[in-house]
């Protein structure tokens, strides 16, 4: 063989290469993650713990979309995991046809009910159907509009694979107990909720916080607990790390106190003792998102009234010596949702 037909069989190899390499790539799935954007400079770790949740049963993650611009989405095809609360923008929903979804805990806010289910909105859902809503309320409205739907819980129940209780850091953490109950202050910087507080007779509520805390724990707890909050502002840190570091903490702590579901749940999933007080929860938006939910824990009730209740065994006030057991209702609900991913990336 001269020199020349060398050359060009060696061209010709080199090219069936990079096709059967291109095509090898192009068959590789790609993976999403959800991120989201900061409001006010603001941002709600919750977010990020439920993206957590979905990128544990991911092999890579290869691009991080925003929730509020999910229809402007331009990239590789992705296959993602479609967790979570949807959602600010319904202008971008639904989603770009590039996602290949998968709807499990998936909440519609109830102010963006009729954006997000219009004709072409039901009609994107009914593709991708059965929906596995995160709270009753979003599997009673996506029946209504004839959709496939089913109630699957929140996809944080499922943190216990990644995150385990190793220690005991003797922390007893408070993260934004009866957060509803806004003191003057916090409605002076925030008008909105000002207004609407008082057009639902909820203006006051925040005038009792200090009473019903005192009844509800000891002088010495209330002392003691460490307090964290869900909501922290943007100052350029990784916040999956802090997702990350705070569910780490959280991990090993004595017991943990909270008005947020996306705390109360991941802790039921690592098997950290938690409660959850339930109280200011009482616009519609606040119960639809909660139904199924509240039920799994141990919780404090506050009515509008004021009365305190709880569907556990506990007395009053609650000291740093209490000792509590989780529910273990929660169980099923995991063990679903770990199949349902595992078998749409591949696992299974």
């Amino acid at each position: 063989m001269n020199y020349w037909a060398k050359i060009v069989k060696s061209y010709y190899f080199s090219y069936f290469c990079a096709v059967i390499w291109n095509i090898e790539d192009m068959t590789e799935h790609k993976y999403g993650v959800l991120t989201y954007p900061a409001i006010r400079k603001n941002v709600n770790v919750g977010d990020f713990i439920q993206s957590l949740a979905a990128k544990q049963f991911l092999p890579q993650v290869d691009v991080l979309i925003d929730r509020e611009k999910l229809s402007l989405y331009t990239g590789n095809p992705v296959k993602m995991i479609m967790n979570g609360w949807y959602m600010t923008n319904p202008k971008n929903w639904p989603p770009s046809d590039l996602i290949d979804p998968l709807f499990v805990s998936f909440h519609v806010n109830e102010t963006v009910e009729n954006e997000m289910l219009s004709e072409h909105g039901i009609e994107y859902l009914k593709k991708h159907e059965p929906i596995g809503c995160r709270d009753y309320h979003t599997c009673e409205i996506l029946k209504k509009a004839g959709i496939k739907a089913y109630f699957s819980s929140c996809l944080t129940l499922t943190l216990g694979k990644s995150y385990n209780r190793q220690r005991c850091s003797g922390e007893i953490i408070f993260v934004d107990v009866l957060n509803e109950f806004s003191r003057f202050k916090d409605l002076y910087k925030h008008p909105r909720i000002t207004l609407e507080k008082i057009k639902n007779g909820l203006f006051w509520d925040g005038f009792f916080k200090h009473s019903l805390m005192q009844k509800m724990f000891s002088k010495s707890l209330l002392k003691s607990a460490v307090y964290l909050q869900q909501t922290v502002e943007v100052n350029g840190e990784d916040l999956f790390d802090y997702a990350d570091r705070l569910l780490k903490r959280l991990a090993a702590a004595k017991f943990v106190v909270t008005s947020r579901i996306h705390i109360a749940l991941p802790c039921l999933a690592i098997g950290v003792p938690v409660i959850f007080v339930n109280g200011g929860l009482y616009l519609s938006r606040d119960i639809y998102r909660l139904g199924g939910l509240v039920e799994l824990m141990n919780q404090i009730h506050i009515d509008r009234k004021h009365n305190i209740t709880a569907n556990f065994d506990v007395k009053f006030p609650i000291t740093e010596d209490f000792v509590f057991e989780n529910h273990n209702s929660y169980l099923k609900y995991a063990e679903l949702l770990s199949a349902t991913c595992e078998k749409f990336i591949g696992i299974m």
